[in-house]
């Protein structure tokens, strides 16, 4: 589902960025609150959480290699995927070479960090690092993927950064991870068959994958890119927000058993829970905008 619901979305993505980049001026987040605005989710509920989406609105026209998201769980629940960053971008119904994502996950309890390649017709991924490792995926496309444990906590802010470098015609994807007050760990690295790919967009993505249903949520915050071509840090403080419905029907844009808002400083999302009565505060699709340095602390 996930992968049909990035070719579907991929595109819309990048025609609201153009249009949100130059309109953000004006832009302000509709949200309502009050007694007007509760709303129970329907009897029975959803069969999973709805798959809550959080797109980064950069200027269309930039490619970039290196992504930069600061990332903290609120509320922690098994099998959930939270990705910080997905930059799946698709030509016709073909996977563009570098494709990937990455985030932090709870499966089956345990705390993950994974950084995934696609397949495509230009060539396959291979894992650089951790050395010996290798680990194929497949279900949604086809890949590599680096799938490490890693000790996050609930309430703890998290640093991913991503960065893609060329060497003797391959372009490596590294990953690295920074716990607030921590230090930087290097956690993995894929590389692809082909020279000084980059990054045109990006999305987080809070999603539900064995369809529980239970309550989760976590705030994304200092969302910022480095050109590949000027080098210049750009700052993201705009994000389109969407989902699709837990339910077999998978409807766009439900109000219910979900919540995104922001705070000021960072973009907070929440789904899943039976019993979960708060309508969500913004109107979905919907824009929301954030404060942050014009600059990330990590500049290289």
């Amino acid at each position: 589902m996930m992968i049909r619901w990035l070719f579907e979305n991929s595109k819309m993505a990048r025609a609201f960025r153009l249009f949100f980049v130059l309109s953000c001026a004006a832009a302000v987040s509709s949200v309502a609150v009050g007694a007007e605005m509760r709303e129970a989710v329907p009897p029975g509920g959803p069969e999973n959480a709805p798959y809550m989406v959080a797109t980064t609105l950069f200027p269309s026209e930039e490619v970039f290699h290196v992504l930069t998201i600061d990332w903290m769980c609120e509320e922690d629940a098994e099998n959930t995927y939270f990705c910080t960053m997905n930059w799946y971008n698709s030509s016709g119904e073909n996977i563009v070479d570098g494709s990937g994502y990455a985030g932090f996950q709870n499966v089956n309890g345990a705390h993950k960090v994974i950084l995934s390649l696609w397949d495509t017709a230009g060539g396959s991924p291979r894992i650089e690092y951790p050395a010996g490792y290798d680990d194929s995926f497949s279900g949604e496309g086809t890949g590599k993927h680096v799938i490490a444990d890693y000790p996050w906590e609930t309430g703890v802010w998290y640093t991913m950064r991503i960065q893609a470098h060329t060497k003797d015609g391959r372009t490596y994807f590294e990953q690295w991870v920074q716990p607030e007050d921590g230090n930087w760990q290097k956690t993995a690295e894929i590389s692809f068959p082909k020279e000084r790919l980059g990054f045109t967009w990006s999305c987080a993505f809070q999603e539900d994958f064995t369809g529980n249903n239970r309550r989760r949520s976590c705030r994304l915050k200092n969302a910022y890119a480095n050109s590949m071509y000027t080098g210049e840090w750009v700052s993201c403080v705009d994000y389109y927000i969407s989902n699709t419905a837990g339910n077999a029907a998978g409807e766009k844009n439900v109000m219910y058993d979900c919540d995104a808002r922001t705070d000021g400083d960072s973009v907070r999302l929440e789904s899943g829970g039976y019993g979960f009565e708060t309508r969500c505060a913004l109107q979905l699709p919907g824009n929301l905008r954030v404060t942050q340095p014009d600059l990330p602390a990590w500049q290289g």
